[in-house]
This record gives C-alpha cells, sequence and structure tokens, in this order.
C-alpha cells in the first residue's frame, strides 16, 4: 500500500469509528469478513465470473480489520501479526527442510 492510501485509509478510520461508534463497525467488520469468506468459498468452486467481486470484497476485509486494530490495540494486534509470521515462517522452515530430506532420499536411493 502506498503512503497515501494509509494516510486516507487512518483518516477514514478516525471518522467511520467517530460517527458509527466501535460496536456498530465491530458488527460491521464481521459482515465485511463473512462476505469476504463466501465470495472466496464460491470463487473456489468457479461460481464467481467476475474476479473484480472478490478483490472488493478483500479489500473491504482489510479497510475493517485496521479499524479492527486499531479498536481491540494497534500494538496487541501488532504484536499478534508477528507471532502468527513467526509461526509460519517456522512451519515453511520445516516443510522445506522435510521436502529437501526426501530428495536427498531419493536421490540415494
Amino acid at each position: 500500500m502506498t503512503k497515501d492510501l494509509m494516510v486516507w485509509m487512518e483518516k477514514v478510520r478516525v471518522r467511520s469509528l467517530v460517527m458509527f461508534g466501535r460496536a456498530a463497525q465491530t458488527i460491521k467488520a464481521v459482515e465485511e469478513f463473512s462476505e469476504a469468506c463466501a465470495v472466496l468459498a464460491r470463487h473456489l468452486l468457479g461460481q464467481v465470473d467476475n474476479i473484480e467481486e472478490v478483490r472488493e470484497e478483500i479489500a473491504d476485509a482489510i479497510v475493517m480489520a485496521l479499524q479492527m486494530r486499531y479498536v481491540f490495540g494497534e500494538a496487541e494486534v501488532d504484536e499478534w501479526v508477528r507471532r502468527k509470521l513467526h509461526r509460519h515462517s517456522v512451519r515453511m522452515d520445516e516443510i522445506e527442510q522435510k521436502r529437501l530430506a526426501e530428495v536427498r532420499n531419493y536421490e540415494d536411493q
């Protein structure tokens, strides 16, 4: 994301939370996350003709996720993001090592 987009998103986030309130925006987040899940499932099933529909729902979910990050604590959510990324990286390293070992075993036969 560009810096300009991030600044704009920040302004809209603050305005949305002031105008509609945290509870209403949390409900909206649930709705947007659900819509993103549904369109992704339909896409995997070959039931989405327009990829822009998928992109739009992902964008809605990102906007709401950033609002929820603020609502539930930016530093705390960021720490969870770090933990999740670390765990994912470790898992990928383990899978990669396992695959390399399998290739070596195959080559040794």
